[in-house]
């Protein structure tokens, strides 16, 4: 059964049956694993939109939660970045064990290729944050800025300290 810990350290497991996606379908996510396809997946919303992943997680935990006593407000405060990270993880891995053998290998090559492909967007948007050009490109503005917000604030200052009698 897949696993993860939130940001206290205690551990929570996810498994997934129909019961459950029946339950996600109405409460989050009406499309949860459903038809499926490149331009609308289960996988791109929860890495679109934490706040859905994290009420799904949230729903699959809710017998684990229930017996802890965990309240909802205490549940979702240690679902942290790192956590989410985690749950994400073990999310993925149970959804692909539910999803039949032929489809369960698609699936994989899927989160891993998308998996992949963040990672390469990732250290782009990184080499571009670093490059120093950019930061020289950013205070050139930031000038170009500072320069017409003073000549405007002259241009104030003088007209109102024109008056007809000088």
């Amino acid at each position: 059964m897949a696993q993860f810990k939130d940001k206290n350290g205690e551990e929570w497991q996810i498994n997934i049956d129909a019961r459950k996606i029946q339950r996600i379908r109405a409460d989050c996510d009406k499309n949860f694993l459903l038809n499926d396809s490149a331009q609308d997946s289960t996988y791109r919303r929860m890495q679109d939109d934490e706040v859905i992943l994290c009420v799904v997680i949230y729903l699959l935990c809710e017998k684990q939660r229930e017996s802890r006593a965990t309240s909802d407000a205490d549940f979702y405060a240690n679902l942290d970045g790192d956590a989410i990270d985690n749950a994400t993880e073990a999310l993925l891995e149970t959804i692909l064990n539910f999803t039949r053998k032929k489809k369960r290998k698609v699936m994989k090559a899927v989160v891993e290729k998308s998996d992949s492909l963040e990672d390469k967007a990732m250290e782009l948007a990184m080499a571009k944050i670093n490059d120093p050009k950019l930061e020289e490109e950013l205070l050139e503005k930031l000038k170009d800025r500072i320069d017409a917000d003073v000549q405007k604030v002259l241009t104030e200052l003088e007209n109102v300290t024109d008056t007809p009698d000088s």
